[in-house]
């Protein structure tokens, strides 16, 4: 009965610490120094065999904001990609396709939680990705017209808005 009980008590206490798991090293304010980044392959996500992740809603994405819960996100992009752990799971990674001028992307999108489980960090690997915004002429201006129409101003807004929350500072045009 002794040796069990001193077998079991390590791998019992293995076992639970891999349940807790987070890959990155995620501090209780929810950030981390360095993103750690599952391969694609193995995302849990796999519906045909020749793609993985999935093609996500991008307006659903660019309203991610800090703050939010894990409920919150679940209903705007699903569950996550990767088994991360089963208890205290701090951070969620996802796998996302997307197109960039008719090529197919792929690319990965990591939240981070705090102690309270409310989203603090978000990170894209590889840096940037799909952060790009096409705009039609037609709908920010009036006819023959160079000032920005006040749809257009509201959709200007609209970005500047999502830029912000993605926590981007600098803009090239």
């Amino acid at each position: 009965m002794k040796k069990t009980i001193q077998f079991l008590l390590p791998f019992t206490a293995a076992i639970v610490l891999a349940a807790c798991g987070n890959l990155s090293d995620v501090k209780k304010d929810g950030t981390t120094d360095e993103p750690v980044w599952p391969k694609i392959e193995d995302a849990g996500v796999n519906f045909s065999g020749s793609q993985y992740g999935i093609w996500p809603n991008w307006d659903n994405v660019r309203m991610i904001e800090k703050g939010m819960n894990k409920d919150q996100l679940y209903y705007l992009i699903g569950r996550p990609h990767y088994t991360e752990g089963l208890f205290a799971v701090r951070e969620w990674t996802y796998v996302f396709n997307y197109r960039q001028n008719g090529v197919h992307k792929i690319c990965q999108y990591k939240v981070l939680f705090d102690t309270d489980m409310n989203a603090q960090s978000f990170f894209w690997n590889p840096v940037g990705c799909n952060n790009q915004y096409e705009l039609s002429g037609d709908f920010l201006f009036d006819f023959d017209s160079a000032t920005l129409s006040s749809q257009g101003k509201s959709v200007i807004d609209g970005i500047i808005g999502g830029l912000k929350t993605q926590g981007i500072s600098a803009v090239v045009v």
